[in-house]
Protein backbone atom coordinates (compact mmCIF):
# COMPACT_ATOMS: atom_id res chain seq x y z
CA UNK A 1 0.00 0.00 0.00
CA UNK A 2 3.03 2.61 1.13
CA UNK A 3 4.59 1.68 -2.39
CA UNK A 4 1.77 1.93 -4.39
CA UNK A 5 0.84 5.88 -2.67
CA UNK A 6 4.57 6.34 -3.09
CA UNK A 7 4.36 5.98 -6.65
CA UNK A 8 1.56 7.07 -7.68
CA UNK A 9 2.42 11.05 -7.77
CA UNK A 10 5.13 10.02 -10.37
CA UNK A 11 2.73 8.24 -12.48
CA UNK A 12 0.51 11.17 -12.64
CA UNK A 13 3.44 13.22 -13.66
CA UNK A 14 4.18 11.18 -16.46
CA UNK A 15 1.17 10.66 -17.27
CA UNK A 16 0.40 14.46 -17.52
CA UNK A 17 3.76 14.82 -19.49
CA UNK A 18 2.84 12.38 -21.79
CA UNK A 19 -0.71 14.16 -22.40
CA UNK A 20 0.97 17.36 -22.87
CA UNK A 21 3.20 15.67 -25.59
CA UNK A 22 0.55 14.13 -26.93
CA UNK A 23 -1.64 17.07 -27.71
CA UNK A 24 1.28 19.01 -28.75
CA UNK A 25 1.69 16.65 -31.22
CA UNK A 26 -1.56 16.49 -32.31
CA UNK A 27 -1.93 20.88 -32.49
CA UNK A 28 1.62 20.25 -34.63
CA UNK A 29 -0.37 17.79 -37.07
CA UNK A 30 -2.94 20.04 -37.60
CA UNK A 31 -1.03 22.91 -38.53
CA UNK A 32 0.75 20.64 -40.84
CA UNK A 33 -2.49 19.26 -42.32
CA UNK A 34 -3.44 23.12 -42.37
CA UNK A 35 -0.86 24.22 -44.57
CA UNK A 36 -0.83 21.15 -46.93
CA UNK A 37 -4.81 21.42 -47.03
CA UNK A 38 -4.19 25.27 -48.14
CA UNK A 39 -1.66 24.67 -50.62
CA UNK A 40 -3.90 21.75 -51.95
CA UNK A 41 -6.99 24.00 -52.22
CA UNK A 42 -4.71 26.85 -53.92
CA UNK A 43 -3.63 24.07 -56.74
CA UNK A 44 -7.34 22.79 -57.18
CA UNK A 45 -8.91 26.31 -56.94
CA UNK A 46 -6.37 27.80 -59.32
CA UNK A 47 -6.66 24.87 -62.08
CA UNK A 48 -10.40 25.36 -61.75
CA UNK A 49 -10.66 29.29 -62.06
CA UNK A 50 -7.94 29.24 -64.79
CA UNK A 51 -7.33 33.21 -66.10
CA UNK A 52 -11.04 34.28 -65.35
CA UNK A 53 -11.72 37.07 -62.91
CA UNK A 54 -12.96 35.02 -59.89
CA UNK A 55 -12.60 33.91 -56.73
CA UNK A 56 -13.51 30.65 -54.44
CA UNK A 57 -14.86 31.20 -51.03
CA UNK A 58 -13.74 28.01 -49.46
CA UNK A 59 -16.71 27.33 -46.55
CA UNK A 60 -15.62 24.21 -45.51
CA UNK A 61 -12.00 25.03 -45.02
CA UNK A 62 -12.19 25.63 -41.03
CA UNK A 63 -14.65 22.86 -40.50
CA UNK A 64 -12.12 20.59 -41.91
CA UNK A 65 -9.27 21.42 -39.63
CA UNK A 66 -11.25 21.20 -36.72
CA UNK A 67 -12.45 17.72 -38.27
CA UNK A 68 -8.85 16.43 -38.77
CA UNK A 69 -8.01 17.67 -35.24
CA UNK A 70 -10.64 15.45 -33.63
CA UNK A 71 -9.58 12.24 -35.84
CA UNK A 72 -5.35 13.12 -34.75
CA UNK A 73 -6.65 13.55 -30.77
CA UNK A 74 -8.45 9.60 -31.55
CA UNK A 75 -5.11 8.03 -32.82
CA UNK A 76 -3.14 9.77 -29.80
CA UNK A 77 -6.15 8.66 -27.33
CA UNK A 78 -5.64 4.64 -29.58
CA UNK A 79 -1.75 5.10 -28.93
CA UNK A 80 -1.89 5.71 -25.25
CA UNK A 81 -4.21 2.56 -25.05
CA UNK A 82 -2.06 0.72 -26.27
CA UNK A 83 1.07 2.08 -24.49
CA UNK A 84 -0.95 1.48 -21.21
CA UNK A 85 -2.03 -1.94 -21.60
CA UNK A 86 0.09 -4.37 -19.09
CA UNK A 87 -1.38 -7.47 -19.96
CA UNK A 88 0.13 -8.75 -22.94
CA UNK A 89 -3.13 -9.97 -24.93
CA UNK A 90 -5.39 -6.81 -24.02
CA UNK A 91 -2.15 -5.24 -25.59
CA UNK A 92 -1.94 -7.02 -28.57
CA UNK A 93 -5.79 -5.78 -28.96
CA UNK A 94 -5.13 -2.12 -28.54
CA UNK A 95 -2.07 -2.16 -31.06
CA UNK A 96 -4.00 -3.93 -33.89
CA UNK A 97 -6.95 -1.16 -33.35
CA UNK A 98 -4.65 1.55 -33.81
CA UNK A 99 -3.07 -0.13 -36.79
CA UNK A 100 -6.70 0.07 -38.42
CA UNK A 101 -7.76 3.74 -36.28
CA UNK A 102 -4.43 5.71 -37.63
CA UNK A 103 -4.83 4.71 -41.15
CA UNK A 104 -8.64 5.24 -41.49
CA UNK A 105 -8.30 8.94 -39.21
CA UNK A 106 -5.35 10.01 -41.41
CA UNK A 107 -7.25 8.68 -44.88
CA UNK A 108 -10.44 11.01 -43.58
CA UNK A 109 -8.50 13.72 -42.98
CA UNK A 110 -6.80 14.29 -46.12
CA UNK A 111 -10.08 13.08 -47.76
CA UNK A 112 -11.88 16.71 -45.90
CA UNK A 113 -9.21 18.31 -47.74
CA UNK A 114 -9.91 17.37 -51.14
CA UNK A 115 -13.62 17.62 -50.70
CA UNK A 116 -13.20 21.45 -48.62
CA UNK A 117 -11.02 22.32 -51.70
CA UNK A 118 -13.77 21.49 -54.37
CA UNK A 119 -16.83 22.82 -52.16
CA UNK A 120 -17.00 26.48 -51.96
CA UNK A 121 -18.97 29.42 -53.74
CA UNK A 122 -17.85 31.20 -56.81
CA UNK A 123 -17.40 35.15 -57.49
CA UNK A 124 -17.27 36.51 -60.90
CA UNK A 125 -18.45 39.80 -62.44
CA UNK A 126 -21.72 39.00 -63.39
CA UNK A 127 -22.71 35.93 -61.20
CA UNK A 128 -22.13 33.72 -58.53
CA UNK A 129 -22.30 29.82 -58.50
CA UNK A 130 -22.02 27.43 -55.97
CA UNK A 131 -19.64 24.40 -56.22
CA UNK A 132 -19.59 20.71 -55.29
CA UNK A 133 -16.99 19.42 -57.40
CA UNK A 134 -19.03 21.01 -60.06
CA UNK A 135 -20.99 24.19 -60.42
CA UNK A 136 -24.28 22.99 -59.76
CA UNK A 137 -26.53 26.20 -58.71
CA UNK A 138 -25.89 29.65 -60.49
CA UNK A 139 -27.24 32.84 -59.27
CA UNK A 140 -27.11 35.30 -61.64
CA UNK A 141 -27.49 39.74 -62.46
CA UNK A 142 -26.74 40.16 -65.62
CA UNK A 143 -28.77 38.36 -68.31
CA UNK A 144 -31.45 38.01 -65.01
CA UNK A 145 -31.93 39.10 -61.65
CA UNK A 146 -31.51 36.69 -59.23
CA UNK A 147 -30.41 39.23 -56.21
CA UNK A 148 -33.20 40.83 -53.98
CA UNK A 149 -30.77 42.65 -51.47
CA UNK A 150 -26.79 43.93 -51.07
CA UNK A 151 -26.17 44.26 -46.85
CA UNK A 152 -22.82 45.90 -45.80
CA UNK A 153 -22.66 45.91 -42.17
CA UNK A 154 -19.92 46.77 -39.70
CA UNK A 155 -20.59 46.12 -35.84
CA UNK A 156 -19.33 47.44 -32.69
CA UNK A 157 -16.37 45.99 -32.37
CA UNK A 158 -15.55 47.09 -36.49
CA UNK A 159 -16.49 43.34 -38.03
CA UNK A 160 -17.53 43.58 -41.78
CA UNK A 161 -20.28 41.72 -43.49
CA UNK A 162 -21.39 42.08 -46.86
CA UNK A 163 -24.50 39.91 -47.29
CA UNK A 164 -25.87 39.05 -50.33
CA UNK A 165 -29.98 37.86 -50.15
CA UNK A 166 -31.14 36.26 -53.22
CA UNK A 167 -34.67 36.16 -54.38
CA UNK A 168 -35.08 32.77 -52.82
CA UNK A 169 -34.11 33.38 -50.09
CA UNK A 170 -30.28 32.22 -49.95
CA UNK A 171 -27.95 33.98 -47.97
CA UNK A 172 -23.92 34.39 -49.27
CA UNK A 173 -21.45 36.32 -46.93
CA UNK A 174 -18.72 37.17 -48.65
CA UNK A 175 -16.33 38.34 -46.10
CA UNK A 176 -16.73 35.10 -43.63
CA UNK A 177 -14.71 32.62 -45.58
CA UNK A 178 -11.08 31.51 -46.20
CA UNK A 179 -10.38 32.79 -50.12
CA UNK A 180 -8.48 31.59 -52.94
CA UNK A 181 -8.84 34.19 -56.03
CA UNK A 182 -7.23 34.20 -59.04
CA UNK A 183 -4.06 36.19 -60.29
CA UNK A 184 -6.63 38.27 -62.91
CA UNK A 185 -9.19 38.65 -60.08
CA UNK A 186 -6.53 40.61 -57.86
CA UNK A 187 -5.66 42.65 -60.83
CA UNK A 188 -8.63 44.02 -61.29
CA UNK A 189 -10.38 44.47 -57.52
CA UNK A 190 -7.38 44.03 -55.51
CA UNK A 191 -9.04 42.30 -53.16
CA UNK A 192 -13.16 41.44 -52.09
CA UNK A 193 -13.43 44.80 -50.50
CA UNK A 194 -12.65 46.12 -54.03
CA UNK A 195 -14.99 43.68 -55.86
CA UNK A 196 -17.94 44.13 -53.47
CA UNK A 197 -17.33 47.95 -54.29
CA UNK A 198 -18.09 47.08 -57.72
CA UNK A 199 -20.73 44.86 -57.30
CA UNK A 200 -22.56 47.35 -55.18
CA UNK A 201 -22.32 49.74 -57.90
CA UNK A 202 -23.35 47.31 -60.72
CA UNK A 203 -26.25 46.40 -58.80
CA UNK A 204 -26.96 50.25 -58.11
CA UNK A 205 -26.70 50.99 -62.04
CA UNK A 206 -28.60 47.62 -62.60
CA UNK A 207 -31.94 47.82 -64.87
CA UNK A 208 -33.34 45.80 -62.54
CA UNK A 209 -34.52 46.94 -58.71
CA UNK A 210 -32.10 45.22 -56.40
CA UNK A 211 -32.22 47.20 -53.02
CA UNK A 212 -28.86 48.53 -50.62
CA UNK A 213 -28.38 48.74 -47.47
CA UNK A 214 -25.82 49.70 -45.01
CA UNK A 215 -25.74 49.28 -40.94
CA UNK A 216 -22.92 50.74 -38.78
CA UNK A 217 -21.88 53.26 -41.33
CA UNK A 218 -20.41 55.43 -38.21
CA UNK A 219 -18.44 52.40 -36.88
CA UNK A 220 -16.76 51.97 -40.49
CA UNK A 221 -15.55 55.16 -40.63
CA UNK A 222 -14.25 54.92 -36.82
CA UNK A 223 -12.67 51.51 -37.13
CA UNK A 224 -11.62 51.98 -41.18
CA UNK A 225 -11.53 55.95 -42.47
CA UNK A 226 -7.69 56.31 -40.65
CA UNK A 227 -6.54 52.84 -39.42
CA UNK A 228 -6.90 51.03 -43.12
CA UNK A 229 -7.22 53.46 -45.51
CA UNK A 230 -7.22 51.03 -48.17
CA UNK A 231 -10.30 49.33 -47.26
CA UNK A 232 -12.12 52.29 -45.96
CA UNK A 233 -12.17 53.40 -50.04
CA UNK A 234 -13.83 50.84 -51.03
CA UNK A 235 -16.38 51.66 -47.93
CA UNK A 236 -17.19 54.54 -48.38
CA UNK A 237 -17.52 54.27 -52.22
CA UNK A 238 -20.93 51.44 -50.89
CA UNK A 239 -22.10 53.45 -48.58
CA UNK A 240 -22.05 57.08 -50.88
CA UNK A 241 -23.78 54.43 -53.54
CA UNK A 242 -26.10 53.32 -51.46
CA UNK A 243 -27.11 56.29 -49.66
CA UNK A 244 -27.24 58.54 -52.70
Amino acid sequence: MNRYIKNTPKSNNIGCLSAILGTLAVVVCTVIYAVISSLISNVIVSARLGSTPACALLSLSFIAIIVSFVLYEVIFICFELARAKKNESDGASAKRMLKIVAPVCICLSLLMSVVSANTYTKLTDDSLSKVCFAEYKTYSWSDRNDVMRYTLACSSDGKLTYTLTMKDGEKFEIFGSVNSCSDSFIEEYENLYGYVAHLSEQFQNSEYIIEGKVIGAEYMESFYKDARPEIWVHLETIINLTNK
